[in-house]
């Protein structure tokens, strides 16, 4: 076969429009070239590449038309099938790129992958599809048995989801349904084919409570212990800030200042000082826990903390960041002790206009620890404190920041959030309903104020920093949105722009849809995420924005902190921002997983107790098939099937309309429903909607 054969072969096969790029040993098999042509073949691709007929990306082999990119990354999975693929660094793009769930090709989470981009961008974001799996990173398998036939055991895994199916082999030990088991992989099968597995460990029942955080962390893969030598150097620092350790630092001890923070937290990353002048001029300080000083670049803690990424919070559980005595003790603003601070003191007018600021490393001595529930007792007159002057200016002060951002496009709005209390055997007792009241807000205003100096610091006098960003969305990513406030009755304009979003929220303000509106909202963007690259913060409408206000709690806080303050402070930015990323989202999954499982816990307990009992919810979703609803109370959504109405409906405008009764089940309707039925292996719920 001679070469100019086997350059039109290659040539048609790779512009076929259903051509799958493909590696030089994939592509001669596929086009059925016999071995003894290999060095032609060879040859033949060098010819092609050096006329600029077909390109390589990645190590595949595509037409120089071709507009579409080959790249590695890392696969993150969801339980509903599909995921998203985190490209490798200098790639093409550096977003994350939407994998549907038949393109995956049987890859899970942190799966090192190859994937086929479609260059078309979509509104949101791009999409692609895996072309191999390159690297398996998971080794072994949490699941609970579901059935538990003679030859095998089918077991369910709540980070795969239903499509993924995985078959143990029956131990000698017996198994039950209900039993949650890590598992070590045999093989991974493929789409159709399921994983196989070795079974190596039991962790208990589903039926046990007191294990649904231990066994998120193993699953998950979050690490729980310290090493020695990490418990060494956090023991080896004490327990209490030493008279040399505060000299050539600006004393603040003087100062007025406070913590507010959650009734349960132990880690009090920020205190808050504010004085007024005779001129009306407000000196706010915001001070901030000095890990730095503690946590030395490289040393056994700072190995241990990137490792982590940030701390994990479960509900009455946190696995941290850093040792409890440093993050509970040492580095944590307690009051009435002395501890070591980075301190950002910000001039403003009477107007909220910054005037001048200073960043600096500080002593501190906080005279007060609030929660938030005793500072809105004290701002609503409910409780007598001897600071009450100084949470009061603070509110006012807020209220003038928070105007200011409205006035710049941030977009503000308030949701509540459940707070789950447990016994002591991990049984949840209660959800307590947190409001995101002034208290929370204020905090959160010092907080960006903060973090936005610093981070605009950084740029103008490095030239680099470790940026939170957030990427503008296409007003196409809206649509769903602005549609949803149209049919709740809110004013909205036929052509709509970004700018229009906050006019929304203030109209729904007060009203009862605001859940369900941010609930949209925040489906409709893209992901925060850590870059060097700043592409500005879209959600907060800031140029510069950075994470420097938890370094207690998030390692990227903490390099935020040794960029202002230590000298020639190297550090690879893009490495740290994906781990800071990847971890932050693994902590997310970890901490959903749990509180959903304990939020149907107590739903199962009120069902057995009283299996008529009803339910308020409202409708968050409606589809021509189902309706999606969340139910009051219990921040945990349920769905039902049109056919398990009682009446015949018919999808109309984006509601369902009863044929016989013309009741209509439309976006923020508050509907009466009945449990049928709970399954903890499956994380699942039935209900029955009362019409």
């Amino acid at each position: 076969m001679k070469t100019s054969k086997i350059r039109d072969l290659i040539l048609d096969h790779l512009q076929n429009s259903k051509y799958t790029p493909l590696e030089d040993k994939e592509l001669m098999k596929a086009l059925k070239i016999d071995p003894s042509f290999a060095n032609k073949f060879k040859r033949a691709l060098s010819q092609l590449i050096n006329s600029e007929e077909i390109k390589v990306q990645n190590r595949c082999y595509v037409p120089v038309s071709h507009e579409k990119w080959v790249m590695k990354g890392v696969f993150y999975s969801h339980p509903r099938g599909f995921g998203f693929v985190q490209p490798e660094e200098g790639s093409e793009i550096i977003e994350n790129v939407f994998i549907p769930r038949d393109y995956t090709q049987g890859a899970i989470n942190h799966d090192l992958v190859s994937i086929l981009v479609d260059g078309d961008k979509k509104a949101k974001g791009y999409e692609g599809k895996v072309l191999k799996v390159i690297e398996r990173k998971t080794k072994v398998i949490i699941g609970t048995a579901f059935k538990v036939l003679k030859n095998e055991i089918l077991i369910f895994s709540p980070l795969l989801g239903e499509k993924k199916q995985i078959s143990m082999k029956p131990p000698k030990k017996k198994v039950n349904v209900g039993d949650r088991i890590l598992m070590k992989v045999i093989s991974w099968g493929g789409n159709k084919q399921p994983i196989t597995t070795k079974y190596e460990k039991l962790l208990g029942n589903i039926d046990d409570p007191e294990i649904d955080i231990d066994v998120a962390i193993d699953e998950h893969e979050i690490r729980k212990t310290f090493p020695k030598p990490c418990k060494k150097q956090a023991d080896d620092l004490g327990s209490e800030v030493k008279e040399e350790d505060q000299k050539g630092r600006e004393d603040l001890k003087g100062l007025e200042c406070i913590t507010i923070d959650p009734d349960t937290a132990k880690d009090f990353d920020d205190a808050l000082s504010l004085t007024i002048d005779e001129k009306g001029n407000y000196h706010l300080g915001v001070h901030i826990a000095d890990v730095s000083h503690y946590v030395q670049p490289e040393s056994p803690i700072d190995v241990e903390a990137i490792e982590r990424g940030n701390s994990t919070y479960f509900p009455g559980n946190c696995i941290p960041m850093l040792p409890k005595n440093l993050s509970n003790g040492l580095c944590s603003l307690k009051p009435k002790v002395v501890r070591l601070a980075a301190s950002v003191l910000i001039d403003l007018d009477p107007n909220g206009n910054i005037l001048d600021y200073k960043i600096v490393r500080s002593v501190i001595k906080s005279r007060k620890r609030f929660t938030y529930k005793e500072a809105l007792e004290v701002l609503e007159g409910r409780k007598k404190s001897q600071h009450a002057p100084l949470i009061k200016n603070l509110e006012r002060l807020a209220k003038l920041l928070k105007k200011k951002r409205r006035e710049r496009g941030s977009i503000d709005f308030a949701v509540a959030e459940g707070y789950i209390h447990l016994d002591k055997k991990g049984n949840p007792t209660s959800i307590e309903t947190i409001e995101y009241d002034i208290t929370h807000q204020m905090v959160e205003d010092f907080m960006l104020i903060a973090n936005e100096l610093v981070a605009r610091h950084l740029h103008e006098k490095l030239g680099r920093a470790l940026y939170r960003v957030h990427e503008e969305p296409d007003i196409e990513n809206f649509e769903d949105f602005f549609h949803l406030a149209s049919m709740l009755g809110f004013n909205t304009p036929k052509k709509p722009e970004i700018k229009h979003l906050q006019q929304v929220f203030d109209q729904a303000r007060d009203s009862s849809h605001l859940p369900i509106l941010s609930v949209q909202f925040i489906r409709s963007l893209k992901l925060a995420a850590y870059s060097p690259n700043n592409v500005g913060h879209f959600g907060l409408a800031l140029e510069h924005y950075c994470h420097f206000t938890s370094p207690i709690r998030r390692y990227s806080d903490l390099v935020i902190h040794r960029l202002l303050f230590v000298d020639d402070y190297e550090v690879n930015l893009e490495k740290v921002a994906v781990i800071c990323s990847d971890s932050e989202r693994k902590s997310m999954r970890a901490e959903n997983s749990v509180l959903l499982l304990k939020k149907l816990r107590l739903l199962k307990k009120e069902y057995n107790k009283d299996p008529d009992k009803k339910y308020i919810a409202t409708i968050t979703r409606v589809f021509p098939m189902r309706i999606v609803f969340e139910i009051d109370g219990f921040f945990v959504e349920g769905t039902c099937h049109v056919s398990k109405l009682a009446d015949y409906f018919h999808y109309q405008n984006g509601s369902l309309i009863g044929e016989k009764t013309n009741k209509e089940l439309g976006f923020g309707d508050k509907i009466e429903v009945q449990c049928k039925g709970l399954d903890l292996i499956f994380n699942q719920s039935q209900w029955h909607v009362t019409i």
